[in-house]
């Protein structure tokens, strides 16, 4: 034991240092290792109390673990040799290591436990950092990765908490598991162009993170890859992604805006309540199932022009959000994909959208505004009661049943030229809707489509209509007048059932079947014209009310009106009278009904009196009536 060696030469020739060699030299300061010797045995420098700096020769391969133990005064290490073994392993004391031109590797374990160095600066020559080789290195603070070094070992950096910035090269290949996992303190990273997969942890605990970067060449990002990375405010994804692993942004609780471009959208952001703005690239082609589900906090989402499909639940309870709108290039909507969305106000379709999946915006309550542009309406809406305004674009082809069934809110709505049919109970108890014009498209109008509509003051049924279905304008008690067209052959049962407002009724000349109860209209009904040359045919059950038979009067063409006082049903009516059928049209305002009636000599007559009847309608037009 030479305690009072205070320097060494090591001969150039020297291969090995031998176990112990130099253990107990308390005095020595520093050694300088030569370029020869290619291993130094176990306890070579034991109990060096006093040795402060160390370098090691390029053809050094081998250090035993325990060469260096309790050499408390080691700050200072050098390194020529091509690969770092974990010869400083658990060094605390070492506050400064250079790594010279000839180190291609930094080994597993190289400087894991280094609690004391502070910098360190990476030559270009390295090619690789081991797995766990700045372990808990707490002191060090910041990082530069060269362009030559392609991989990252599991564990590098791992709990390296007083680093703040990281640059990795971009040469990177891959980011190992758990890289940077709790590098507290790390505050920006700048992840190198080359990098293609981002390890599991790889920055989950980095507190303090407030952005990061993920380059195009990025298709994996693994398992917890940022979770707990509390400081995190904003994320970019590229379009290169293709995977990410579990709970990848677990318990990032400060990131409230998300863009994304990779193809395809997985649960990754699920519950992450402090979301507030989502951006969907045009790279997006789906939002998987569940991909934003119960985020509350989302007020806006901008879908990109590529999606095609929004998957089952994928906004589900994304109760923040007050606006969205799907963009023509979206083919389909899960079920429940925008289920309990009770912010959302304004909903705006595409006219790509061909299947769109059950309750997909069930509970949202608070929905008032809908614009839809998809071919195909199906009962998405039913009984959204704030509704108020409806917009229907020119793509739309048919209104299904029970579309806007219950919008009790809706004031008025305009169907398109597009539109060729509309379902069963389509604006069923609509009782808001004052307004509503049916255009020449339309060849079908389905059962009850527009009863309880009791606001509504008028109707038209255009041309291509054929057949009024059963209950189509039932209890809609505001209309005070109808006009069914003359390419009307049937009027269905309950068709104006309970139309207690209605004052004129006008039936075209090609009905012949009218079905049971369609007037029974009690109220203040004045007048009925039949345009058919024949008795149209009527139910067993009666279309009219007893009343209607006592006070209405019932206007046939001239020369009919001994057919009709034979006729079941209609040789009921007390006041039958004939008209001109030949030069009146059946009009076109179905509010127009009749207010006064006149004879010949201008005297106010109270029912229709034999002879030539002056009648004054509401909208100021007059009318001659031959009365038999």
């Amino acid at each position: 034991m030479c305690s009072g060696l205070t320097s060494v030469t090591i001969g150039n020739s020297v291969t090995s240092i031998g176990g112990s060699s130099f253990s107990g030299c308390s005095a020595l300061t520093s050694i300088v290792i030569p370029n020869s010797v290619t291993s130094i045995e176990n306890y070579a420098f034991y109990k060096c109390t006093n040795l402060a700096s160390i370098t090691f020769g390029n053809s050094v391969t081998s250090v035993a673990w325990d060469a260096f133990n309790d050499c408390p005064a080691l700050t200072s290490a050098t390194f020529n040799c091509k690969a770092i073994g974990n010869w400083l392993k658990g060094k605390k004391s070492i506050k400064e290591v250079t790594i010279g031109n000839d180190v291609t590797s930094i080994g597993k374990q190289a400087f894991s436990g280094c609690s004391g160095l502070t910098s360190i600066s990476i030559p270009n020559n390295v090619t690789s950092i081991g797995e766990s080789a700045f372990y808990a290195c707490s002191g060090l603070t910041s990082i530069s990765i060269p362009n030559n070094v392609t991989s990252i070992g599991e564990s590098a950096f791992y709990a390296c908490s007083g680093l703040t910035s990281a640059i990795i090269g971009n040469r990177v290949t891959s980011i190992g598991k758990s890289a940077f996992k709790n590098c507290s303190g790390l505050t920006s990273v700048t992840i190198g162009n080359s990098v293609t997969s981002i390890g599991g942890s790889s920055f989950s605990g980095c507190s303090s993170l407030t952005s990061v970067t993920i380059p195009n060449s990025v298709t994996s990002i693994g398992d917890y890859a940022f979770s707990g990375c509390l400081g995190l405010t904003s994320l970019t994804i590229p379009n290169s992604v293709t995977s990410i692993g579990e709970a990848a942004f677990n318990m990032c609780s400060g990131l409230t805006s998300v863009t994304l471009n990779c193809k395809n959208i997985g649960r990754w952001f699920a519950e992450k309540k402090s979301i507030k703005e989502v951006i969907l690239g045009d790279d997006v082609i789906s939002i998987g199932f569940r991909a934003f589900y119960n985020c509350s906090g989302i007020t806006t989402v901008t879908i990109g022009k590529g999606v095609t499909s929004i998957g089952g639940d994928a906004f589900w309870k994304c109760t923040g959000l007050t606006s969205i709108n799907i963009p023509n290039s979206v083919t389909s909507i899960g079920s429940e994909a925008f289920r309990d969305c009770t912010g959302l106000t304004s909903v705006t379709i595409g006219n790509g959208v061909t299947s769109i999946g059950k309750y997909v915006f069930s509970g949202c309550s608070g929905l008032t505004f809908v614009s839809l542009n998809c071919k195909e309406i199906g009962d998405w809406f039913k009984e959204k009661k704030l509704i108020k305004e409806v917009i229907l674009g020119d793509d739309v082809i048919s209104i299904g049943n029970d579309a806007f069934n219950g919008c009790s809110s809706i004031t008025s709505v305009t169907i398109p030229n597009s539109v060729t049919s509309i379902g069963d109970h389509a604006f069923s108890e609509c009782s808001s809707l004052t307004s509503v014009t049916i255009p020449n498209s339309v060849t079908s109008i389905g059962n009850h489509a527009f009863s309880g509509c009791t606001g509504l003051t008028s109707v038209n049924i255009p041309n291509g209509v054929t057949s009024i279905e059963n209950g189509l304008f039932s209890n809609c008690s505001g209309l005070t007048s109808v006009t069914i067209s003359n390419n009307v052959n049937s009027i269905g049962d309950n068709a104006f059932y309970q139309c207690s407002g209605l004052k004129s009724i006008t039936i075209g000349n090609s009905v012949n079947w009218i079905g049971s109860t369609a007037f029974y209209c009690k109220g203040s009904l004045v007048s009925i014209y039949v345009h058919s040359l024949t008795p149209p045919k009527t139910s067993a059950g009666v279309p009219f009310l007893t009343e209607t038979f006592e006070s209405t009067n019932l206007y046939v063409p001239t020369g009919t009106i001994e057919y009709y006082k034979k006729a079941d049903c209609w040789k009921r009516f007390k006041n039958i009278s004939e008209f001109d059928a030949t030069d009146i049209k059946v009009a076109t305002n179905e509010n127009v009904f009749e207010v006064a009636r006149y004879n010949i000599n201008g005297k106010l007559i109270s029912s229709p009196q034999k002879g030539v009847n002056i009648v004054k309608m509401s909208d100021g037009s007059i009318k001659k009536v031959l009365v038999k």
